[in-house]
């Protein structure tokens, strides 16, 4: 989950940009400020002394939870969704059916529980991505 943390520390703006001569595409490369400020934690809750399932919380900047998730595997019909991989299967218990991995809709995470809206640009010419994220008051 730690492509997420650096995603909450971009939003809370831990980071600045090293400027960079070797690519003319980009401003340069992300540096974060600060690493000490976990947004993202993984926690075993144990059914019994042998059994667990793996719950994801996300924490504010006050480090309070803003959103919980048991990581089943399977969506939660609220942030968590599922992509359907085109063309691939998984087989279990003798018949397979089209592969689903679950994906947290960062967006969404965002907006709802921060006030950030996340807005992606594609530049399929030269082959990058922009992540624009705002607060609440500045939209």
């Amino acid at each position: 989950m730690n492509h997420i943390q650096y995603l909450f520390h971009i939003a809370y703006q831990e980071f600045d940009v090293q400027s960079s001569e070797d690519n003319p595409y980009l401003a340069g490369t992300v540096r974060y400020q600060s690493t000490e400020n976990e947004y993202v934690k993984s926690e075993k809750q144990y059914t019994n002394a042998k059994d667990f399932t793996t719950v994801l919380n996300f924490y504010n900047k006050d480090k309070e939870v803003i959103y919980t998730y048991q990581n089943t595997g399977k969506e939660d019909g609220q942030l968590v969704q599922s992509i359907i991989h085109q063309g691939m299967s998984r087989s279990s218990n003798g018949g397979s059916e089209a592969a689903r991995d679950p994906y947290i809709n960062v967006t969404a995470l965002f907006y709802d529980k921060l006030d950030i809206d996340v807005k992606l640009d594609v530049d399929e010419e030269h082959k990058v991505v922009t992540i624009r994220m705002n607060k609440a008051e500045a939209r």
